[in-house]
């Protein structure tokens, strides 16, 4: 039935379009791969025009500022939790919180509104406007500060042991020149 022309037209037919495929592909991974350099380079912070190749951290504009201008609340906790009622691993978080091992001073901030029922750490009333002064998009988020009520640390949180490395006492020596010192 079939002969050997058309056999050869088969292979041949097959022949360019696994070729045309192959061109596909290469165009494809080019264009994932120029994508992937802009992402790179929209991720850097531009001083003066010129790329320096730090990555910007999403919260850095919150670290150094006093969490009592923050949050408006004196005085300032160790760390503020931002949850938000619908998240499990807010649930988590909160159930973890509830453990007689965690002693550092919180304060929860609710992003969508505190839910009724006993809270293992105090709850500020106003959390959905700290969540949207603090610029929060995810939850659990945290802030850890520094013995004088200073943010050190601001991300997001996995879990507890991400708040406790970062949670040390800050211990101040003042020399005799009167200057503090870490």
């Amino acid at each position: 039935m079939f002969g050997p022309q058309s056999q050869a037209g088969a292979t041949f037919a097959a022949l360019v379009v696994t070729w045309v495929a192959v061109a596909l592909l290469v165009l494809m991974v080019a264009h994932l791969h120029a994508r992937l350099r802009r992402l790179e380079q929209a991720d850097r912070v531009h001083a003066g025009g010129l790329d320096t190749g730090l990555r910007a951290a999403p919260y850095a504009g919150l670290v150094g500022r006093s969490l009592t201008d923050l949050i408006g609340e004196s005085p300032a906790p160790r760390v503020l939790l931002v949850l938000s009622t619908g998240c499990p691993s807010c649930r988590q978080l909160l159930a973890d919180l509830a453990d007689p091992s965690w002693s550092v001073p919180t304060v929860l901030a609710w992003a969508d509104g505190t839910p009724g029922g006993d809270l293992p750490v105090p709850a500020l009333a106003d959390g959905p406007r700290v969540a949207a002064t603090l610029g929060v998009r995810v939850t659990p988020f945290g802030l850890v500060c520094d013995d004088d009520g200073h943010v050190v640390w601001a991300g997001p949180v996995t879990g507890l042991n991400t708040l406790a490395d970062r949670v040390r006492p800050v211990r101040t020596r003042i020399p005799a020149t009167g200057v503090r010192q870490p």
